[in-house]
């Protein structure tokens, strides 16, 4: 089934998951949903670094602006990073780094002006966590 929906793994992740849902009693781990959940593209929504998800992430420009962000990321799962908590350690290094670009902004019209560069930026970081990540969108609005 995986190499029918071109899902790259091998057959010791496959049979690592099905001996971890032996052994495990309390969460099921099945090979065939894993594989079923690394073949569809995801899209994780976050503004912050609160595990809810919910606050806005907030910095402040050089010129004293107040702006808020918020980061799009379309990804898909590796078999082996199904069950894992590869998304936490993705959020957490990219609002760091988001948190960072506010920070050394002249102001909120300088971040527009060079999104494109940062989100190329901010994609070669996320590849380097979660290699299927395919794009990383940010928005940036000026805090009230």
């Amino acid at each position: 089934m995986a190499k029918r929906k071109g899902v790259s793994t091998s057959w010791n992740e496959l049979c690592a998951i099905d001996l971890a849902n032996l052994t495990n009693q309390g969460q099921k781990f099945d090979v065939v949903s894993a594989v079923r959940a690394s073949t569809q593209v995801r899209e994780l929504v976050f503004s912050s670094f609160a595990p809810d998800m919910r606050e806005r992430l907030i910095g402040i420009c050089r010129d004293g602006s107040r702006v808020q962000a918020q980061c799009h990321i379309l990804y898909r799962l590796l078999v082996s990073h199904v069950f894992g908590s590869r998304l936490e350690v993705l959020q957490q290094r990219l609002a760091a780094r988001v948190g960072v670009l506010i920070f050394d902004a002249t102001s909120p019209a300088h971040l527009q002006m060079s999104r494109s560069e940062h989100e190329s930026s901010l994609l070669v970081l996320a590849q380097t966590v979660m290699p299927t990540v395919q794009k990383v969108e940010v928005r940036y609005d000026t805090a009230a």
